[in-house]
């Protein structure tokens, strides 16, 4: 989500850059139908100078989507870590690369969304973070 006048310019230049016809802006979306595109899609791309920890990029990985993250990302070391997408410089040159190596390269993406998937199912189920929360409480608790 952002402003109005983002999103205006946003438009504009998927106009003016003559990729009108093969984008389609779905706007904000949540619930149900955040899910169904989530789903439908090849590639998550989240690309940003700071992120706190962006649930959307679980989300993702969640439904074995492959992710491109930048390093302001907080799951960026994650993502690297474990083989689940990409991470890439916030720089228009190196997401172009990026793009072209996953596209280049389609078992290898979808190894990396399943990969993620298992991860998710895995560390990232509400019983996994309630186990996580109570250690943190218990160390704070020891000190």
């Amino acid at each position: 989500s952002g402003s109005k006048e983002y999103e205006a310019e946003i438009k504009s230049l998927i106009i003016t850059s003559g990729i009108r016809d093969r984008t389609y802006f779905a706007g904000f979306l949540e619930g149900e139908i955040k899910n169904l595109f989530m789903q439908g899609s090849d590639l998550f791309v989240l690309t940003s100078h700071s992120e706190n920890f962006a649930v959307v990029i679980l989300e993702a990985l969640a439904v074995g989507i492959p992710v491109v993250v930048t390093p302001g990302v907080a799951l960026a070391d994650i993502v690297e870590q474990h083989q689940l997408g990409y991470v890439t410089p916030l720089d228009v040159d190196a997401i172009a690369s990026t793009l072209e190596k996953y596209l280049c390269n389609p078992q290898q993406a979808q190894d990396m969304g399943n990969s993620g998937r298992q991860l998710v199912s895995d560390q990232y189920t509400w019983k996994q973070i309630t186990l996580k929360m109570q250690q943190v409480y218990a160390d704070l608790a020891k000190n």
